[in-house]
């Protein structure tokens, strides 16, 4: 699997060294100790915190510095190690923000007057060259937000594979279109813009249908039940045409051509449509026929993200977990469907003021902004409301509700909240009484399998009611975990 994404970004300070950089355009003032390089890393969109990403000089600057330089899949680490090669490193900020200090200008070596500056965060590799000599001499050369944005997923720029399948009630691929993860219509051709995502592919963005659209025709495009299935995949466009890689060749993938997968709530591709999705013409027969697929592609280093009523992507296959309503405890699969017990937020219970489990999410959710007009705008800082909890919304009638986790699993619980479902009561592995309305239930969990890494939501990610720049507070969690999952691949 492809797992480098290698861009140069060009920082040009063109200015007399006599002026000691302080009439350069990128900025510069002094510092207390030599040379010192910052700004802010922004993710492809241009405009969001690329938090928890690695920084460093190498010593001896070659393009093989970066290989193998991906941390170990771990939930939650901010940030990964420096290697051997550099001689001076440091981490981005949750807000982005990082401070690159460089002492000892003798320890770097330098091409052609240059400071090459490498950036790191699993799968998102791209390096700043900064024309001029390093000094020992107090300085500080400040960045900006265009030299220092992570390169967008294109269709020659990147080696970083994303595939989404559709779903009848969310829409992730509008999300990631925001996030500059999707492509924008920067091709020109006119194409309407879904809330963030214009419905054009591209060789490192594969869409596949798992759903009949009634809103959008996308007859067009591949199969998800074949790719679940471990098949190989012609891969095509909207509008049935062959999607080509950079020597103009026709594409065919397979799920572990992919670094994440996404499968959006209302997956049609589930034995009999899962009862809810509109009927496809080639659905699964049984699980079987998926769970191996999907835990061979995780185990060998893969990514699942999957929301709501597919779920059962996630129990059938990984059941030893997460431990989902209504169906016993164990490493054994539930009852598919059995969890989907979930009342309907919308004038019930939303907004659902949720806890923020993890430390890395909380900062990351302080440093962003968000909306939420149809259900609870954030009444505190960022994304946050005043006493830290986050606005969640979109539970769907019948949402699948999970329990907690699996005895001795390793999941990670991201964010909990006292959501209602019917039954009124159960228990968690523990024995612990679960009531409706009242006990803080798991909503995000994520869990590592093999070297590959698996993320659920029990709630929708995606709502059409979005302006194309905006992010609901869930949103921004999705944000921060695909940018959290790609870290760790």
């Amino acid at each position: 699997m492809d797992t480098n994404m290698k861009h140069i970004i060009t920082v040009l300070f063109v200015c007399s060294l006599a002026a000691s950089w302080a009439g350069c355009g990128g900025g510069s003032s002094s510092s207390s100790s030599g040379t010192s390089v910052t700004g802010k890393l922004y993710q492809p969109n241009g405009t969001d915190p690329l938090p928890g990403a690695l920084l460093y000089v190498p010593k001896t600057v070659t393009n093989t510095q970066i290989t193998n330089l991906k941390a170990s899949p771990a939930v939650g680490v901010d940030c990964e190690s420096a290697p051997s090669t550099a001689a001076y490193s440091a981490c981005s900020s949750a807000d982005g923000s990082f401070d690159l200090n460089i002492t000892d200008c003798s320890q770097i070596t330098a091409t052609n007057s240059q400071i090459v500056i490498y950036v790191s965060k699993g799968t998102l590799d791209f390096t700043i060259t900064i024309a001029g000599t390093c000094t020992s001499e107090a300085q500080t050369i400040a960045t900006t937000a265009t030299e220092t944005k992570a390169p967008e997923i294109t269709s020659s720029s990147a080696d970083l594979k994303i595939a989404v399948c559709s779903g009848e009630y969310d829409t992730m691929e509008q999300v990631l279109g925001r996030m500059g993860y999707a492509p924008s219509d920067s091709d020109g051709d006119g194409s309407p813009n879904y809330n963030g995502w214009d419905r054009d592919v591209n060789a490192n963005f594969n869409y596949f249908k798992s759903h009949v659209d009634s809103y959008v025709d996308n007859s067009n495009f591949p199969s998800c039940c074949s790719l679940l299935r471990g098949n190989t995949v012609a891969i095509t466009d909207a509008s049935g045409n062959a999607v080509t890689d950079s020597a103009g060749s026709a594409l065919s993938r397979s799920i572990t051509d992919y670094d994440i997968v996404f499968l959006n709530c209302g997956n049609g591709c589930e034995p009999s449509n899962g009862g809810y999705a509109t009927a496809l013409s080639d659905p699964l027969t049984d699980f079987s026929e998926s769970n191996t697929t999907l835990r061979n592609y995780v185990n060998g280093g893969g990514a699942l993200y999957v929301t709501d009523l597919s779920y059962d992507f996630i129990e059938q296959a990984f059941p030893e977990y997460v431990d989902f309503l209504n169906g016993g405890h164990g490493s054994s699969a539930e009852t598919a469907q059995a969890a989907q017990v979930g009342q309907s937020g919308s004038g019930n219970f939303e907004p659902l003021a949720s806890t923020v489990n993890q430390t890395a999410l909380l900062n990351y959710l302080l440093s962003v902004s968000a909306e939420n007009t149809d259900c609870g705008t954030p009444t505190g800082s960022g994304a946050l409301n005043s006493d830290n909890t986050v606005n969640i919304c979109n539970f769907l009638s019948s949402w699948a509700v999970m329990a907690g986790m699996e005895s001795g699993s390793s999941a990670t619980n991201w964010v909990q909240g006292a959501a209602e479902f019917s039954g009124s009561t159960d228990t968690d592995v523990n024995g612990n009484l679960i009531t409706s309305g009242s006990t803080a239930i798991p909503l995000t969990m994520s869990f590592a399998h093999g070297s590959g890494e698996v993320l659920y939501t029990s709630y929708h990610t995606g709502d059409s009611t979005v302006a194309t720049t905006e992010f609901l507070p869930q949103e921004r969690i999705l944000q921060f975990l695909v940018l959290n999952v790609l870290g760790s691949l």
